[in-house]
């Protein structure tokens, strides 16, 4: 499930739950793809509740980060479960993009 909160004018939370596999994966897409068009200057997903994540979803994040950063916008991914955590650092995801294990409030 994806649920995007509008934080004042310059921020923009998007949370996710459940797990990023091939059913979510088209979804996952349109959201991000949403956020990349719109104009808030602070992005957030917050994964405090995705217990995993395929390759095309994480590519996606990933790509969704660096043209948010082409525009000097900020991504960053708060709320991660240890597992989630952990997949990050074996791909050295926190190198590309700013990670917080505490979820958004």
């Amino acid at each position: 499930m994806f649920i995007k909160k509008e934080v004042g004018q310059e921020e923009i939370i998007l949370n996710i739950s459940g797990p990023l596999n091939d059913n979510t994966t088209a979804e996952c897409e349109k959201y991000l793809d949403d956020i990349v068009t719109g104009t808030h200057r602070i992005v957030t997903v917050n994964m405090a509740e995705v217990d995993s994540i395929n390759s095309t979803c994480l590519r996606k994040i990933l790509r969704t980060s660096q043209l948010l950063l082409a525009q000097n916008r900020l991504f960053r991914i708060v709320g991660c479960s240890d597992l989630l955590y952990s997949t990050f650092q074996k791909l050295k995801v926190e190198n590309l993009i700013m990670i917080e294990k505490t979820p958004a409030l």
